[in-house]
């Protein structure tokens, strides 16, 4: 997971102690494992062959009578279904998994990375979201946090909702 986790660090402003699983959930990208069942299944779906790997197995298409164009859509559905068994897979892991619950706070579901977190926020941004840095001591310092080690904000609302407050 070592060579994912330097392409996942040069994908954003992330610090180098943040968690491999929240880089993987902040980029959008399935964990490296997944990725390689989901080529190594959609290869042997192309060439028609049956193969059960990571869990998942793929029965070949139908030879015979059917048509180019229902052979195509019975592909394509196969695709679908396997992305979908597999991102139900990484959001139990993120769910279950002990690291990046600060990001957890965030985007508690792990495809919603991809289509909340833009490619080029702040390194400020990244830091609030993952957890790392001194944001929670510059909240303290600024008055908005009760603690220097406290995510806990100042005023009447809890700090899981602070996040839709600075437009993230």
């Amino acid at each position: 997971m070592a060579i994912q986790r330097a392409m996942l660090l040069l994908m954003g402003n992330f610090s180098r102690t943040t968690s491999t699983e929240a880089l993987q959930v902040l980029t959008g990208c399935l964990p490296l494992d997944l990725e390689v069942v989901r080529s190594a299944l959609l290869y042997f779906l192309r060439r028609g062959k049956t193969v059960s790997l990571g869990g998942h197995s793929l029965e070949p298409l139908p030879e015979g009578e059917i048509g180019n164009d229902f052979r195509i859509w019975l592909l394509n559905e196969k695709k679908k279904q396997l992305d979908q068994d597999l991102l139900l897979q990484w959001k139990s892991r993120w769910s279950y998994s002990q690291k990046g619950r600060t990001t957890y706070r965030f985007l508690p579901d792990a495809t919603m990375g991809r289509r909340i977190v833009p490619t080029d926020f702040s390194y400020a941004v990244s830091r609030l979201v993952t957890g790392h840095g001194q944001i929670k001591g510059k909240w303290y310092q600024m008055g908005l946090a009760e603690g220097a080690n406290s995510y806990r904000i100042r005023g009447d609302r809890p700090p899981k909702r602070r996040h839709q407050e600075l437009n993230l």
